[in-house]
């Protein structure tokens, strides 16, 4: 049985410990969507590992795969890679040549498309600010991946096997640089004007260099997979951001450009959908958002709020900016569980709130007069929609390292009954909790390669 990681808030749920986590009992990990805009951190007792591009499963010395649904920059990734092996670590990498490929320009485009909805020049406005103003700013990390999926739609991209031919490969660069300086100038035209930014022959040498140093990666990548499952080899999919940032099913237009619920693993690592898939959700025991766009439950206590940030280290690994705050949302939860298909549910961060006296979960939102207990397409529209709470005592006196030794039994019973709720309300059962940062904090509940049926 395959195993899917995939994030079931606003992204930031510990996806990425997670798929670490399993990668021990699997053969290889794939990532099938997303690209340099997120990133995934891992705590062992030889420190903290952040990922971007490469999968988690490094750390575990596992294969891992890039599939088409990612969106690549070369130059960061080799780096990446680089930084990796520096640290003594191997890395075998399997990427599809028709990932498309992140450009300087497209950076500038998601920083001009910005700047017309209102943010200031190379100046990200705080959640809050963005909060405020969600019809100004969507909070992009400005890393140039919308704008990079936006050519692939509209069939201009340039994919890595694209520039494995350098003669073929230049004229089309310069080509697609001249249209997006153009592009560019009539909204931000100081952009257009940073002459490095737009070094031509400078940026197509670099990229092209990077390019022929992961040529020897590039690889089929559903025919890779194929071979694993042929072979009774198991895989874990590395998702990234979450169900509520998909272009599809996400708050839009507060979302992200890719398909990244758990049925994108489809389409973005090119595997049948008759593949036995146990897809598992990731959750954090509260809630997090970086960015504009709804967050019902936000807190608006702003000890509170600090507390659980500064507990939980709620601060981007990618951009480093301070994640907005929100108490657990079980609306939200029930629908990217019947988007997903989920049985089970991976949460992490429950000793994030042992110190507080009192724990929130909403567990209805009034919109329009009506109660509802799933979440509804109209709770995109901000300030619509107003949380109903269940109010929980805290569980102090949790010890971490105690129960990821002795398990379930030696939670407190505060925390006990708190994930006894969300289990109950949810439908689900638990297939790990997080109970501290390292990857050893972790309690098994139960192990979806073995525990269930194919």
């Amino acid at each position: 049985m395959d195993v899917v990681v995939v994030g079931s808030q606003f992204g930031d749920e510990g996806k990425g410990r997670f798929t670490d986590y399993y990668a021990e009992q699997a053969d290889a990990v794939v990532r099938y969507q997303a690209g340099p805009h997120t990133g995934h951190r891992v705590v062992t007792h030889a420190g903290q590992f952040r990922f971007v591009q490469v999968p988690a499963g490094v750390l575990r010395g596992r294969p891992c795969g890039l599939g088409n649904g990612c969106v690549v920059d070369p130059v960061a990734l080799v780096e990446e890679i680089r930084g990796f092996e520096q640290a003594g670590l191997s890395v075998d990498l399997h990427i599809a040549p028709t990932c498309h490929v992140i450009f300087p320009y497209h950076r500038l485009q998601d920083e001009a498309m910005e700047i017309w909805r209102g943010a200031p020049l190379r100046s990200p406005a705080t959640d809050r600010e963005a909060s405020a103003s969600a019809n100004r700013e969507l909070g992009s990390t400005r890393r140039g991946v919308g704008p990079c999926r936006e050519d692939k739609i509209g069939r201009i991209g340039l994919r890595l096997v694209d520039l494995l031919d350098p003669d073929s490969a230049r004229p089309r660069m310069e080509k697609l640089h001249a249209l997006k300086r153009r592009w560019i100038a009539t909204l931000a035209p100081a952009l257009a004007d940073d002459a490095e930014a737009w070094d031509v022959p400078a940026i197509t040498a670099r990229y092209l260099d990077a390019v022929a140093t992961l040529s020897p990666a590039l690889d089929d990548i559903p025919t890779w997979l194929e071979g694993l499952s042929a072979s009774g080899k198991s895989v874990v999919y590395e998702g990234a951001q979450s169900v509520m940032l998909d272009i599809e099913h996400g708050t839009y237009p507060f979302c992200s450009s890719g398909y990244s619920a758990g049925g994108g693993v489809f389409v973005g690592a090119g595997i049948p959908p008759g593949r036995p898939l146990d897809i598992l959700a990731v959750a954090k025991a509260y809630t997090t958002r970086v960015g504009g766009g709804p967050l019902a439950t936000e807190i608006e206590d702003e000890d509170t709020a600090n507390a659980i940030a500064e507990r939980g280290r709620e601060y981007g690994t990618v951009t480093g900016r301070r994640r907005r705050i929100g108490w657990l949302d079980l609306p939200l939860l029930k629908r990217s569980i019947q988007l997903d298909g989920v049985r089970a549910l991976c949460l992490s961060c429950l000793d994030v709130l042992s110190d507080l006296p009192t724990v929130q979960v909403a567990v209805a939102h009034t919109v329009d007069g009506r109660t509802i207990t799933t979440y509804a397409t109209e709770q995109a529209r901000v300030g619509d929609f107003h949380p109903v709470y269940e109010t929980f005592p805290g569980w102090p006196g949790f010890d971490p390292d105690r129960a990821a030794r002795e398990g379930l039994s030696a939670l407190p019973p505060e925390a006990r009954a708190y994930l006894s709720f969300i289990a109950r309300s949810l439908d689900v059962e638990f297939a790990a909790i997080g109970v501290g940062a390292d990857r050893a904090h972790t309690i098994t509940v139960t192990d979806p390669f073995h525990s269930r049926a194919s």
